[in-house]
């Protein structure tokens, strides 16, 4: 039910507005140690190159979901820092 909440089958996403806490439209960060301080080491080492950031509330039980969307100088840098961070919850295409 709760996935159902976060994607409805619909595919039409009508729940989920900017958070209103956050700043507007996605940030794009090019220090690392400000987009995720304790954890920038394994992306840092493997070609971090920027992200981009948002953050979103669901209107109907006040979840959050961020977003964010990670620019590394290679697939294998990307797999590696991810690795590290244990963030690799998959296979790439």
């Amino acid at each position: 039910a709760e996935l159902e909440a976060i994607i409805p089958a619909s595919g039409e996403v009508t729940s989920w507005d900017e958070d209103p806490a956050d700043s507007p439209g996605p940030q794009l960060l090019t220090d690392p140690y400000a987009w995720i301080n304790g954890g920038a080491v394994p992306f840092v080492d493997n070609g971090f190159e920027a992200v981009a950031s948002e953050t979103y509330v669901h209107s109907g039980n006040g979840w959050k979901l961020s977003l964010d969307v990670v620019k590394m100088a290679t697939l294998a840098g990307a797999e590696a820092a991810f690795k590290a961070t244990e963030w690799d919850q998959g296979t790439p295409p």
